[in-house]
């Protein structure tokens, strides 16, 4: 009890202004956190992040002193490894970077600046709203990835500003031992590490934007590839139909021993299973058409509610990566549960059972907007990597679609797919083609089952893509 009541007249003691300077510069030391790192929701996130910007905030660092620095910077370390979502690779570049950049600062205050002990943390919060400034400037934004070639060479690039602190804190002699000249050349040092800090900032964000840029082409192109693998399947199809009358006259040309097994082939040909026209957009019955066969190959059901009454103005390539995408992502869903015979496709499906291995799709274009929704069960294997997701880009201009956009969630759930570096593209793809025409996209898990909705005005279509 002694104890605790020493420390509560310490607490009691400390003036009012350094209680305040505290709150603002750990608000601003969080702020930057955010801008940097995919914190992790709940108790589990707040509470590190919080004493980093402690730690951070308060961490005294005096030249020839080895006392504070290396182990608050180890425990920084941990507690950004514990908090932040991101790749280990991420988490241990921008996690040396911060803290490097962080202590240099406390470094050049503590040893060069003299200022009274009740406002000893000035200095520290207008570092830190500059330091917050700087991250939503120059940072890359949450969602994005660099290969681990990349984050390699990057680590290597932060081992200067982590090495410039470290050897002017501990491989020095102490303050008062120094002379002037090794002073302004410590000072230097320091002051080098804040523009590593903005460089390698920087890097990582032209790093970032460069292989984004990349994924989309490949995206477009594969996209643009498989639509037209679709529509020649698709042409074939319609052919065999329309050659049906042939077909018969062989029929009854053919010895009665070689006719079912000609028969046995126009079956496995699918031409007969299932209409070819779902809508008046031929892009959508071409992708609808692989798809369903695809589907019905898994012994998964497929529920259409289609409304599109003639050919829709936006590129083949943006179709097939919205449509093609969301089915082959419910696909991978339903695929992990249990089999059953698929329903009849006029067959309500059951609500809540994610037993039932059903996808929805609805889609309507009317009054110059295409809407779609695909709805599909989640495993239970896999649901809490869904929970409490609800995702949204928000709508904008297509002229500003390459812009960055502040406060815009664009958080997507993880592929459930082993090989990450391959896969985990589709969500990024149907997005990239929805914020094209200044359009909105939405998802979510409730109650065992994953919707995504979106939808794209149809006036936002350009002159040339509409002749496309």
């Amino acid at each position: 009890m002694e104890t605790i009541r020493e420390i509560a007249r310490l607490l009691e003691d400390i003036p009012f202004t350094m209680w305040l300077l505290l709150i603002i510069n750990v608000a601003f030391i969080v702020g930057s956190m955010r801008n940097l790192f995919r914190i992790k929701k709940g108790w589990r996130g707040f509470l590190p992040v919080i004493a980093v910007a402690f730690l951070a905030s308060g961490t005294v660092v005096y030249i020839g002193d080895w006392g504070n620095l290396p182990l608050t910077f180890v425990v920084i370390l941990v507690l950004i490894w514990v908090c932040s979502e991101d790749d280990g690779w991420k988490k241990m570049t921008v996690g040396l970077l911060f803290g490097s950049t962080i202590f240099a600062w406390n470094a050049l205050v503590d040893n060069f600046i003299r200022i009274h002990s009740n406002y000893f943390l000035l200095p520290r919060v207008l570092f830190a709203v500059l330091f917050f400034a700087a991250t939503r400037r120059f940072a890359a934004g949450k969602d994005y990835d660099l290969t681990p070639k990349m984050w390699r060479l990057v680590l290597l690039l932060t081992f200067v500003p982590v090495g410039n602190v470290l050897s002017v804190v501990l491989l020095s002699e102490e303050r008062w031992e120094i002379g002037e000249t090794d002073l302004r050349l410590h000072f230097a040092v320091l002051c080098l590490a804040f523009v590593a800090f903005v460089g390698l900032l920087w890097a990582i964000r032209v790093l970032a934007r460069q292989r984004r840029l990349e994924q989309e082409a490949l995206s477009a192109k594969l996209n643009e590839a498989y639509y037209e693998s679709m529509e020649q399947q698709h042409f074939e199809l319609r052919r065999l139909r329309h050659d049906m009358a042939n077909h018969l006259q062989a029929l009854s040309a053919l010895p009665s021993e070689k006719k079912d097994t000609y028969i046995q082939e126009l079956l496995d040909n699918g031409a007969l299973a299932k209409t070819l026209n779902y809508c008046g957009d031929p892009t959508i019955n071409a992708v609808l058409s692989v798809k369903e066969n695809l589907l019905r190959q898994q012994n998964i059901s497929l529920e259409l509610k289609l409304d599109i009454p003639e050919e829709l103005p936006f590129e083949k390539a943006d179709l097939c990566a919205i449509y093609a995408n969301a089915l082959d992502n419910a696909a991978e869903a339903c695929d992990g549960l249990p089999e059953e015979k698929p329903e009849t496709t006029n067959a309500e499906p059951r609500a809540n059972n994610t037993k039932n291995r059903t996808i929805i799709l609805e889609s309507r274009a009317r009054k110059g907007m295409l809407v779609f929704q695909i709805t599909n069960p989640v495993p239970e294997n896999v649901q809490g990597q869904y929970a409490g997701i609800s995702v949204q880009t928000e709508t904008f201009s297509a002229l500003s679609a390459g812009k960055e956009k502040s406060g815009q969630a664009e958080t997507l759930p993880p592929t459930t797919k082993k090989d990450r570096t391959r896969h985990g593209y589709g969500l990024r793809s149907i997005r990239t083609s929805v914020e094209k025409y200044g359009g909105h996209m939405e998802i979510r898990q409730e109650e065992g089952q994953f919707t995504l909705f979106g939808y794209l005005p149809m006036h936002s279509a350009t002159p040339q893509q509409k002749n496309n």
